[in-house]
């Protein structure tokens, strides 16, 4: 998959696809947002002539390979973890 060709959200797609247990992938993937939007941020308060545009593609560009990623994730974040939290809370 190019990662040139993905926005923001198909990154984060891409990066949290691993990970099975839907309330960790959520959290996850507001996670990595929050990360892509500070990025940004520095970018084009360092850069000011940056475009949007610019900064989003730098902003990726510098948080990896989402698939390599999606790959780490998912050997950290365990399904059945999380399905025995949820039970223990009955």
């Amino acid at each position: 998959m190019e990662r040139k060709n993905l926005s923001e959200y198909g990154w984060l797609d891409v990066a949290t696809r691993g990970i099975r247990f839907k309330p960790d992938r959520m959290a996850v993937r507001a996670e990595l947002f929050a990360h892509l939007e500070d990025k940004q941020a520095d970018l084009r308060r360092i850069f000011p002539d940056m475009t949007r545009g610019e900064a989003e593609r730098r902003a990726l560009e510098s948080m990896g390979d989402p698939e390599e990623l999606s790959r780490e994730l998912a050997k950290i974040h365990k399904p059945w973890l999380g399905y025995l939290w949820v039970a223990s809370r009955w």
